[in-house]
């Protein structure tokens, strides 16, 4: 009888559809397979707007200056810009850090710096102070875990980002400098 009265409202199938479906999705989301990495997708942008995405590869090879203790650790990030609202959004993780993070003054121990190079040098090749303090999520022992970050920008800090002038940065007790580094720069 319950599936007569479906099939004469075509509407109500769809809703239980629906519904069955956000129950399934929210049941699997809670059905992690006992890993600690959460992902976290920015809301879509609205309809118009324009909108940057930059999928990156943290390294200990990408630091400046070069890390000085040996590293395998390793990292990736989303990081999504978007020009309309000028709004920033960072997800990503990191793993196998040679040792636990290390809080720099008052910052913590992940950023976003912004690159000051000196003439002939490129970006990359350059450091420059904190300009965004990431929320660091890390597991027991501060040697893997999760980031992110949400944050405003000026005018001025869009067209920079744009422009490559910005590196994420994760700092540990035995490469103070960074053991981590990658610099977002968005696909043209």
């Amino acid at each position: 009888m319950l599936l007569i009265g479906f099939a004469l409202r075509p509407r109500s199938i769809f809703e239980a559809f629906c519904g069955f479906c956000l129950v399934a999705v929210l049941f699997l989301s809670g059905c992690g397979g006992g890993s600690d990495s959460v992902t976290v997708l920015p809301p879509p942008a609205p309809p118009g707007a324009v909108v940057s995405t930059a999928a990156l590869t943290l390294s200990p090879g990408a630091e400046v200056p070069p890390v000085a203790v040996p590293s395998s650790a390793s990292g990736s990030a989303v990081v999504t810009l978007n020009q309309t609202t000028r709004t920033l959004s960072v997800q990503g993780s990191f793993t196998n850090l040679t040792t636990p993070l290390l809080p720099i003054a008052d910052f913590g121990p992940g950023h976003i710096h912004i690159a000051q190079p000196q003439p002939g040098q490129s970006f990359a090749q350059a450091t420059g102070p904190v300009a965004f303090v990431l929320n660091m999520l890390p597991n027991p022992g501060n040697q893997s875990g999760n980031f992110r970050l949400e944050a405003n920008l000026t005018p001025e800090q869009v067209s920079s980002f744009l422009a490559g002038a910005y590196y994420i940065n994760i700092h540990t007790q035995a490469n103070p400098p960074g053991e981590l580094r990658a610099q977002v720069v968005f696909p043209r």
